[in-house]
């Protein structure tokens, strides 16, 4: 497959550990986000444009996240409480909001 990739943030050894992954590519979604540091991961698949506003209303694809002891993975086909989800979203937009931002700002350099 071809695919498109932006990595930043801090690498140790040639290893990316840190930072933003953004890819994309020729699959169903198109696109990969990742964030992570040392206190949080956050993964969504789907497209970038208003990602936030399509989490609140349930339209992605998959989201993963990662702090201390909260975790969540919604994905496609999951049974999950939409309205749940939703307040969850809501709980942590603040600290995701930046980060959402920063992966569509990548992508459109992809």
């Amino acid at each position: 497959m071809l695919e498109n990739q932006i990595r930043t943030g801090t690498f140790a050894k040639d290893q990316w550990v840190a930072g933003y992954d953004v890819r994309h590519g020729e699959y169903d979604p198109p696109y990969s986000f990742m964030y992570k540091d040392a206190k949080m991961s956050l993964e969504m698949m789907g497209s970038p444009g208003n990602m936030l506003a399509g989490l609140k209303s349930g339209y992605f694809f998959s989201f993963k996240y990662k702090k201390g002891n909260v975790y969540r993975n919604v994905g496609v086909g999951d049974e999950f409480s939409q309205k749940q989800f939703a307040t969850f979203i809501k709980s942590i937009e603040k600290e995701i909001k930046p980060h959402i931002d920063q992966f569509e700002k990548l992508a459109k350099q992809l």
